[in-house]
C-alpha cells in the first residue's frame, strides 16, 4: 500500500536537494598571515543588489549569536566548526555549517530567496489597465513578495480606483475589482502659449490647447476674435480617451496670419454614449473659456541655449520671449578650443524654458579625458534671465545670471559660454541691444564672482567680464559673432591681458519642423597661447 507513494517522496527529495543546492552559498578562500584564527567576510545578496545596514539588511548569526548586519567582516575567528545563519525580512533564512581553519581569509556570498505569494485579480471591465506597485501587471493569478501591495485599477468612462492587498507565503489572496462607470465631466482648458506670433517658425509660432474629459462625449471648440466671429473651429465626434489636444497656428483657412489682438477659445462639451445615433442634444452642456493673444512683437528667431543661457553662444537674449517656449539641445563639439590639453571631443546638453519675462535655463557637459590622466571634465551651469522691457521695441534690456560649475580637468569649452577655471562661479550682467530692422547689435557688461574648490585652490576672486553680439535674425534663421572677455582679476585688466573667445554661428529652423539645426566655430585667443579654434555641430528641438 504504501509504495506507490515512493516515487513521489524521491521527487520531493529530489526538489528539496535541487532548492538547498540553489540556495548554497558561495565560498572563496585564500592564504592569510594571521595564525591562531580566521578572517570571515560575509554578504547578502537579494533580487536587485545587496542587502546593507539594518534596514533593509541581513542580520548574521555565527552559532547561533548575533554577530550583526551585511555586510560582516570578522578579523579574527577562533577556527572550528561553526553554523551561519543569514535573515532578512521578507526573505527566506540561510544556515550553513562550514568548518574555518587559521591562516585562511573566507569570502562568503549569500543569496537570499523572497518569501513569495500569489494574487488571483479578476477585473471588471476585462481591458482595464492593472497596476500594481506602480508596474504593468493583469488580471489572473500574479506572483508577489509577501507584504502589502497596491493594485490600482484604470479606465477610460470610469472611476479609477486603488485596492491594498496582503500577500501571506505560500497563499493565493483573491480580489474581485469592478470599476463604476465615471459621470461625464470636463476639464480646464489651458495652453502653455497663449501668446504668440503666427509668423515665428516651428513650435514658436503655434498655441497648443489641451483639456481632459472623464467619459465619452462630443464637444466642440471655437477660436472668436473680439467681434465673437469665429476664425477657427474643431469637432470632436466622440471622445475616447482622457487627454485632447489641437494646435491653434493663428491662421484663417486660406493661410493668412491673422491681425494682432485677443481672441477667445470656448469649448463645449456634452456626455454621449458610444455608438448613440443620433445624439443626445438635451444633455446638458459644459463650457471652457481660455484667452489668447496674437502679438508680432514677440518675434522671435531659432536659439541655442548652451550653458544655460538662451541666445548666442556668448552672448545672452535681452528681449521678452514668447511664454511657453521651451527648448531642448544637444551639442557635440570637436577641436581643443578652450579644452585645452583634453582630447577632441565634447557633449552639451541643455534645456530652456520661458515664463515671458522671466527664462530659466540648464546644462548639463561632459568633456574628453586628459591625455595620460584619464580624468574626464565635466561642467553644470543654471541661469535665468528677466526681460526689462516689454517686446516690440528695438531696445531690449535684460538682467541675467548663471550660476556655473566646473570639473577639475582643465576648462570648459567656449561654446559652453564657461568659467575659464576650476570650481564655482556666479555671473551677473546686464544685456543690452538695439535692433536696426533684422540686425542687432548687443553688449552685455558684468562681474564675475570665482570660488575655487579643493585644497590649495586659489580663494574667492571677483572680476569684470563683458560679452558682445552681432547678428542677423528672421523668423527662421539667427546668425552672428559673439564675444567674450574675461581678465582673471583687475591687474590683467589694466594690463590688457585679457582672454577672448569669439564665436561665429547659425542657428537655422528647418520648414515647420520643431528641429533647430546649430552650427558654431570659436576661437580662443589667450595671452602668450597659441589660437585654439573649435567647432560645435548640434540640434535644438523647440516646442
Amino acid at each position: 500500500m504504501r509504495l506507490p507513494k515512493l516515487p513521489f517522496l524521491l521527487l520531493a527529495l529530489l526538489l528539496a536537494a535541487s532548492t538547498l543546492q540553489a540556495q548554497a552559498p558561495t565560498i572563496e578562500a585564500e592564504p592569510s598571515l594571521q595564525a591562531g584564527a580566521a578572517r570571515v567576510s560575509i554578504r547578502v545578496f537579494r533580487d536587485g543588489g545587496e542587502l546593507k545596514g539594518s534596514s533593509p539588511g541581513a542580520e548574521i548569526r555565527l552559532n547561533r549569536r548575533v554577530m550583526g548586519y551585511s555586510p560582516l567582516l570578522v578579523e579574527a575567528l577562533a577556527p572550528g566548526t561553526y553554523l551561519v545563519e543569514v535573515s532578512a525580512p521578507g526573505y527566506r533564512p540561510q544556515a550553513v555549517s562550514l568548518d574555518f581553519v587559521e591562516k585562511t581569509f573566507y569570502r562568503i556570498s549569500f543569496a537570499l530567496e523572497r518569501r513569495m505569494g500569489f494574487l488571483s485579480l479578476s477585473v471588471e471591465p476585462a481591458d482595464a489597465r492593472v497596476r500594481i506597485d506602480g508596474g504593468d501587471a493583469g488580471p489572473g493569478v500574479t506572483a508577489l513578495a509577501t507584504g502589502r501591495h497596491e493594485v490600482s485599477l484604470s479606465r477610460f468612462g470610469y472611476v479609477s480606483h486603488s485596492y491594498l492587498v496582503d500577500i501571506a507565503e505560500d497563499s493565493t489572496a483573491s480580489l474581485v475589482a469592478r470599476l463604476e462607470l465615471a459621470p461625464f465631466d470636463l476639464g480646464v482648458l489651458s495652453s502653455p502659449r497663449p501668446a504668440f506670433d503666427p509668423r515665428n517658425a516651428a513650435a514658436f509660432g503655434s498655441a497648443p490647447l489641451a483639456f481632459r474629459v472623464s467619459s465619452w462625449g462630443s464637444g466642440s471648440l471655437e477660436i472668436l476674435d473680439a467681434s465673437g466671429l469665429a476664425v477657427a473651429s474643431w469637432d470632436f465626434q466622440l471622445f475616447d480617451t482622457w487627454s485632447q489636444r489641437v494646435i491653434w497656428k493663428g491662421r484663417d483657412p486660406a493661410g493668412l496670419v491673422l491681425p494682432d489682438g485677443d481672441y477667445r477659445a470656448v469649448l463645449v462639451a456634452w456626455p454621449r454614449t458610444p455608438g448613440e445615433t443620433p445624439p443626445d442634444t438635451e444633455a446638458k452642456k459644459l463650457r471652457q473659456d481660455l484667452e489668447l493673444r496674437i502679438d508680432s512683437r514677440l518675434a522671435l528667431s531659432p536659439f541655442g541655449s548652451a550653458g544655460a543661457v538662451l541666445g548666442l553662444l556668448h552672448f545672452p537674449e535681452p528681449g521678452r520671449i514668447a511664454p511657453g517656449t521651451t527648448s531642448l539641445g544637444l551639442s557635440l563639439q570637436a577641436g581643443q578650443g578652450s579644452l585645452r590639453g583634453l582630447a577632441d571631443l565634447g557633449f552639451q546638453s541643455s534645456l530652456a524654458h520661458s515664463f515671458g519675462r522671466l527664462s530659466l535655463a540648464a546644462s548639463l557637459g561632459l568633456g574628453g579625458q586628459r591625455s595620460g590622466s584619464g580624468a574626464a571634465s565635466g561642467n553644470a551651469s543654471l541661469g535665468l534671465a528677466w526681460a526689462l522691457r516689454e517686446a516690440g521695441s528695438p531696445f531690449a534690456a535684460a538682467l541675467a545670471g548663471r550660476l556655473a560649475w566646473l570639473g577639475e580637468a582643465g576648462t570648459e569649452a567656449s561654446w559652453t559660454r564657461a568659467d575659464l577655471g576650476q570650481g564655482l562661479s556666479l555671473e551677473l550682467g546686464l544685456p543690452l541691444a538695439l535692433a536696426f530692422g533684422a540686425v542687432h547689435l548687443g553688449i552685455d557688461p558684468g562681474l564675475r564672482l570665482g570660488i575655487g574648490l579643493g585644497s590649495g585652490g586659489p580663494g574667492p576672486s571677483l572680476s569684470p567680464l563683458a560679452r558682445a553680439g552681432l547678428w542677423y535674425g528672421s523668423y527662421s534663421l539667427r546668425a552672428g559673432l559673439s564675444a567674450l572677455g574675461a581678465p582673471t582679476d583687475v591687474a590683467s585688466l589694466l594690463e590688457g591681458k585679457i582672454p577672448l573667445s569669439v564665436a561665429a554661428e547659425a542657428h537655422w529652423v528647418t520648414g515647420s519642423s520643431p528641429l533647430a539645426l546649430t552650427a558654431a566655430l570659436g576661437l580662443d585667443l589667450e595671452p602668450g597661447l597659441d589660437p585654439e579654434p573649435s567647432l560645435a555641430l548640434g540640434l535644438d528641438f523647440l516646442f
